[in-house]
């Protein structure tokens, strides 16, 4: 009920569960309570796979998503002077 709930939630924001394998095997249950979600508009672009590793009781989910087109920010520096009652006192002083 609480799943259903959270994913209409999710789904409101275009956001979509990717992990439809069990995440955590014990002896005698598995679940999938770990999940990645993704933007509708990647999920065409994206695969996830289960990595085993030993570890923990609870696996990896290693998602790869195609096609990404990273953007390279810009720093600009700006000075700015602060002219104040004490800037201009030392200013005059010169």
């Amino acid at each position: 009920m609480l799943a259903r709930k959270v994913n209409s939630v999710l789904i409101s924001y275009n956001l979509f569960d990717t992990v439809d394998f069990p995440t955590r095997i014990q002896k005698t249950t598995i679940s999938a309570i770990d999940n990645s979600f993704i933007h509708f508009s990647r999920q065409g672009n994206s695969v996830i796979f289960p990595v085993y590793n030993g570890l923990s009781d609870h696996d990896i989910q290693l998602i790869l998503i195609h096609d990404i087109g990273l953007c390279e920010q810009i720093y600009n520096i700006i000075n700015i002077r602060s002219i104040n009652e004490n800037s201009l006192n030392d200013f005059n002083r010169v």
